[in-house]
């Protein structure tokens, strides 16, 4: 009959949420541009976005997938930086303390991965606003778009070969993407003959290209593949 307690206990603590030993989906990091003081920098990865100033620090939900940073500052252009997040160590240890359900709660919300505390972007500023700066300065293009990262649950629904791409969860009215055609729950797979794998690498892909660009992009929509063409709007948009 002994047993009964540590049932009643273990109920408990998974009631209570203990069934984690690792606290936190978020961390706090640091952005900076060497050189290039009080850029715009923009965080994105599978679970939001945010934005700092730079030298700054925001806090951001932990995921496994990298982070995009993207920097711009008038005058200058833009640089980005892809950062990979880590395992952490005590993540290991929850599987003798937390259990199965205790790694599952961690690496469900985030809490199991960590990103770099410092995050260095290369944005080179130079002595002036000078023509070629002045051209480089033009606004990151956005398509005015929200997505996220096709599950292979999706993927087995749409009939998809594999979870690469990323799916339309909303759609600006009035943007580039809505005058392209594209829609909600649309899969958008390529862009200009290049594959994606997930939402931080679309940001990456659409960090080097200016407003007004043409972007062919490969989608699934309603179950049939389809090509279209995108003309890229300004920063600001979704």
């Amino acid at each position: 009959m002994r047993f009964f307690p540590v049932v009643a206990a273990v109920a408990l603590c998974l009631l209570s949420g203990c069934a984690s030993i690792i606290s936190g989906a978020n961390q706090s990091v640091s952005v900076n541009t060497p050189g290039c003081e009080a850029a715009s920098c923009e965080l994105t990865n599978s679970k939001g976005t945010w934005f700092v100033k730079s030298p700054g620090s925001v806090t951001v939900h932990r995921a496994y997938g990298n982070l995009a940073v993207v920097c711009s500052k008038e005058g200058f252009g833009s640089a980005s930086q892809s950062v990979a997040s880590s395992t952490k160590a005590m993540a290991f240890g929850n599987i003798l303390f937390g259990g199965v359900i205790g790694v599952g709660v961690d690496v469900g919300t985030g809490a199991a991965y960590d990103y770099p505390v410092v995050i260095s972007v290369p944005l080179a500023c130079g002595a002036g606003d000078t023509s070629a700066n002045a051209a480089a300065a033009k606004p990151k293009s956005r398509m005015g778009i929200r997505v996220e990262n096709v599950s292979q649950a999706l993927a087995s629904s749409l009939g998809l070969p594999d979870s690469n791409g990323v799916v339309v969860t909303a759609v600006q009215p009035g943007s580039a993407a809505e005058t392209a055609g594209l829609r909600i729950g649309d899969v958008i797979r390529e862009v200009n003959d290049i594959k994606l794998t997930d939402s931080t690498d679309l940001m990456i892909k659409l960090a080097s290209l200016m407003d007004g660009a043409i972007v062919v992009t490969k989608i699934f929509s309603n179950g049939v593949p389809a090509t279209i063409q995108v003309r890229l709007g300004q920063a600001g948009e979704i």
